[in-house]
Parts: C-alpha cells; structure tokens; sequence
C-alpha cells in the first residue's frame, strides 16, 4: 500500500511580513524527511484509507497534528487586579519606609 507524506513547512520556515523564506538548514529538514519518509513532528505518512476516511482532502493541516504549546493567557481584568496587588504592596511598603525614616529622624539619628 502506497501512502502520501504531508511536510507542513509552516514552521520551517522565517516570517516576514509579505512572504516567508527558508534557510539551509529548513530546507535540510525538508529535504531529510521527505528522503527517508518519515513521520515527525512536522510529517506524517497517511495512507489510502487515511484519504477516504478525510473524503481525499490533500490539506496538509488535517493530517499534520501540531502539539500546540499552551501558555498562560491572562484576561485584561486579571492583568489589572495584578498590577492593582501590585501597587498596593509597593504603597504599603513605601508607607512602612516613611515611617521607619520618621521614627529615625524622631529619635536624631
């Protein structure tokens, strides 16, 4: 059984703003893959009842499963209460410095 190999290229590649180029290296990745026909982390080898199964669509996207890398994405009002925590710590602790100068000036030092 004969199977197609999907290379997504997408992150092989540098960004600009109108168009994406691909170094040496990128290119070797590229090319080392698709001579060994290997499945990794931007391949995959589907086979013909892969195909049927995703009605013979050729996009490399349903076939190349990206492990997407999650991040922490805070909400504009959790931001705000941090920075608002924040700058209620950094007050109470000038108001603590004011009045550790005060005490110090009141007894001469």
């Amino acid at each position: 059984m004969s199977e197609i190999l999907f290379v997504d290229v997408s992150e092989l590649s540098l960004k600009k703003k109108c168009s994406n180029s691909m170094t040496p290296e990128h290119i070797s990745a590229v090319l080392q893959l698709t001579r060994n026909r290997s499945e990794a982390e931007h391949s995959h080898l589907a086979g013909i009842r892969e195909l049927e199964g995703n009605g013979y669509e050729l996009s490399v996207v349903k076939y190349v499963r990206k492990e997407r890398k999650t991040e922490e994405v805070k909400t504009v009002t959790a931001l705000i209460a941090e920075m608002e925590q924040r700058a209620a710590e950094y007050m109470a602790a000038v108001e603590c410095l004011k009045s550790e100068l005060k005490d110090l000036l009141d007894r001469g030092l």
